[in-house]
């Protein structure tokens, strides 16, 4: 199984190679960067920290990742079903976990790479007061979510592989956007949730920390992460026993 993952890794990898891919990735790790530069341009003072903290997070996390997972992650089996390839990598002895575990690895790792670079630029160009806690705080939610994120992405490609990138935008708009933001113990539930806790925790964004502790008391950084952690595994196995059990179907020449 791993000499099959180790693969898939490969072959996914050499797909990122493409000149069209490429400019998706320099997007990707620029365009936030150029953003945070036109902002800072037009501001007529001195922007709070906490704003600055605020905007770098939805344009390097919540916007960059998704971006990137939604092109990389959702169409893991779509694309072998288009292609008709998935047929035999199903057949493979072990295939349909190392096509899952491959794709996973290579979405999340393509991602944040651009996704690292962006956080990078966009912390010194924010001028934000603490750029080098700003920027590694980004780094880690970055990382954290283009796991999160892939494995959720990917469990949505395939259980849903006509409408897979319709169902993805409509879901993170739904639950990622709207929910996370609702005043309920149901936003819990969301990454989005998550990775704004830990970015109030680690930026010490004293009046958001307070907001949500008024509302749902105090949780500590480790918390939040295990719940990521988790979140991914049981996510991932989702998506694994949805793979072994579903019928896909598959179009003869």
């Amino acid at each position: 199984m791993f000499h099959a993952t180790a693969e898939v890794i490969r072959f996914e990898s050499h797909r990122t190679r493409t000149r069209s891919r490429l400019m998706i990735w320099l997007a990707l790790a620029g365009f936030p960067s150029l953003l945070m530069i036109l902002l800072q341009s037009q501001a007529q003072g001195r922007i709070p920290d906490e704003v600055l903290a605020l905007t770098t997070y939805y344009l390097v996390v919540q916007i960059g990742c998704m971006l990137g997972l939604l092109l990389w992650a959702t169409p893991a089996v779509g694309s072998e079903l288009e292609a008709q390839t998935w047929i035999y990598l199903a057949m493979r002895p072990a295939g349909k976990i190392a096509v899952l575990l491959g794709k996973f690895i290579v979405a999340a790792v393509w991602t944040a790479s651009a996704g690292l670079v962006s956080a990078i630029g966009v912390s010194f160009a924010s001028q934000y007061s603490e750029p080098y806690l700003l920027a590694r705080t980004l780094i880690l939610l970055v990382l954290l979510a283009s796991v999160c994120y892939s494995a959720l992405y990917i469990m949505i490609g395939i259980a849903f592989t006509n409408r897979a990138t319709v169902l993805a935008v409509i879901y993170t708009l739904l639950f990622e956007g709207v929910l996370s933001m609702v005043p309920a113990t149901i936003n819990k539930f969301t990454v989005c949730f998550r990775l704004r806790a830990l970015l109030a925790d680690w930026c010490n964004l004293a009046r958001i920390r307070s907001e949500s502790e008024a509302l749902f008391g105090y949780e500590p950084a480790w918390q939040h992460l295990v719940c990521l952690v988790l979140y991914a595994v049981v996510v991932m196995v989702a998506a694994l026993w949805v793979m072994q059990t579903k019928e896909f179907p598959v179009n003869s020449e």
